[in-house]
């Protein structure tokens, strides 16, 4: 997973460093992990997610799907820009196309919220004794 948030990182085209201060991680915790390839606490792949929405949670703990996902920030762009400009009549619909879309980025951040959820318990069972932060 650690190779995944390097890629995600670089893909960012930030320092490792202000990806470190934006997840409130301090200086060399996850450069010393890549460096390592040591795995990092539940608690910053929330911090993560918190930071970085469009990051595909999925891609990053199973490698599976894409890295960035599609939150529908165009149409809910989109729907909020044609509210400012529409005659009343329409605005309900784009109202209620912009509701769709922030659904829809919900559902999909549930999904993923459960997924880890599996993932964090499969690892508590695993490793008896051993600590893994709640995240939720």
């Amino acid at each position: 997973m650690i190779d995944r948030i390097a890629k995600f990182i670089e893909r960012q085209d930030i320092s490792v460093s202000a990806f470190e201060k934006t997840i409130g991680a301090s200086d060399g915790m996850i450069r010393r992990a890549i460096k390592n390839k040591t795995d990092i606490q539940a608690k910053w792949i929330c911090a993560i997610s918190d930071n970085y929405p469009n990051l595909n949670l999925n891609w990053l703990i199973t490698g599976n799907g894409e890295m960035i996902i599609n939150m529908d920030v165009d149409v809910v762009a989109e729907s909020q820009a044609k509210y400012v400009k529409s005659p009343i009549n329409n605005r309900e619909k784009d109202l209620e196309q912009t509701i769709e879309a922030q659904k829809r980025t919900i559902e999909t951040q549930q999904e993923i919220i459960n997924l880890l959820k599996t993932q964090l318990s499969e690892q508590e069972r695993d490793a008896p004794g051993a600590e893994v932060a709640d995240v939720g």
